[in-house]
């Protein structure tokens, strides 16, 4: 039977709790992401980065084995380790508290509360990755002045300058908003039409210069004045995984949801300590990230 708590199957919760994680994790897209239902006990994660750039070999300079089947001169994929932490965010409910409420008002409270959790857990490992994006891991930037100098010539020269690195496939500029609403406020771009309406309606830049534009309200200015980037996918490596319990039957509930078209998994638990008269409810992901090739990702800063 299912775990029920105040009339709400446990499994809606978890589910409600994935989606609120999966949409605000939409930053995350612009990375290499490796995401799976298994929990991995050992803490450790070993992906592959498919670099943007890479060269054609010449057939007759493959390698052949002695059984002469074709064999590849070298590997075009990075090896990536990531390290694990558990992370979880949480919030309980008094007896007394639950007491006063009608049985909807307990509901609707734990709804909301767990929706702003999930919220804060992306927001966790979001900034897991932001920090790594530094001068010593992805050297010089590529734009370094006020917001008010940031616009669509600007980005141009950064299409140029990724030309120049060979960059190919999927290409992103995040931005923290302050860049973001100068782009938005520029003339050829405030009137363009973006998924149906244009940009001073929608809110929606789309694609600048071959870049898909992106905001973020929580990219870290950090000691460096990050602002922003541009990158290909395989510039950081991300790994979530549910975590692991030994007695989830000692619980009220134990739900891991899995999105079966990204495998990005998010774990709910709940229990009851009768010695403080609480109720906790936690989401919870095993997490991490890896910075993966260097020349695949440019930072803009601000003064």
């Amino acid at each position: 039977m299912a775990n029920v708590l105040n009339g709400t199957q446990a499994v809606v919760i978890a589910q409600t709790g994935l989606a609120e994680f999966s949409k605000a994790l939409i930053n995350m897209n612009v990375f290499t992401t490796d995401f799976s239902a298994n929990a991995e006990r050992a803490g450790i994660v070993k992906t592959r980065i498919v670099p943007a750039s890479q060269d054609a070999v010449l057939l007759s300079d493959y390698n052949y084995d002695r059984t002469h089947s074709n064999v590849c001169a070298d590997s075009t994929t990075d090896e990536v380790i990531i390290t694990l932490s558990d992370y979880a965010v949480g919030f309980h409910m008094d007896d007394a508290d639950v007491q006063r409420m009608s049985p909807g008002v307990v509901t609707d409270t734990r709804d909301k509360l767990l929706a702003k959790k999930a919220n804060a857990l992306a927001a966790k490992v979001q900034m897991l990755a932001f920090g790594l994006i530094k001068d010593s891991a992805y050297g010089d930037p590529v734009f370094s002045n006020v917001a008010a100098q940031f616009n669509t010539n600007v980005i141009s020269d950064i299409r140029k300058e990724a030309n120049e690195a060979g960059w190919k496939g999927t290409q992103s500029i995040v931005l923290n908003s302050d860049f973001t609403n100068v782009i938005r406020k520029d003339e050829s771009v405030k009137y363009r039409y973006a998924s149906g309406k244009d940009t001073n309606e929608s809110g929606i830049i789309g694609k600048l210069s071959g870049f898909d534009i992106q905001e973020s309200t929580i990219l870290p200015a950090n000691s460096e004045y990050l602002a922003g980037f541009a990158c290909t996918p395989d510039c950081l490596a991300i790994a979530v995984r549910p975590t692991f319990t030994q007695a989830s039957d000692m619980l009220l509930a134990y739900e891991v949801a899995t999105d079966p078209a990204t495998g990005l998994t998010i774990v709910y638990r709940a229990f009851y300590l009768p010695q403080v008269g609480k109720t906790y409810h936690t989401y919870e992901v095993s997490a991490g990230v890896q910075v993966g090739v260097k020349s695949a990702l440019k930072r803009i800063v601000t003064q």
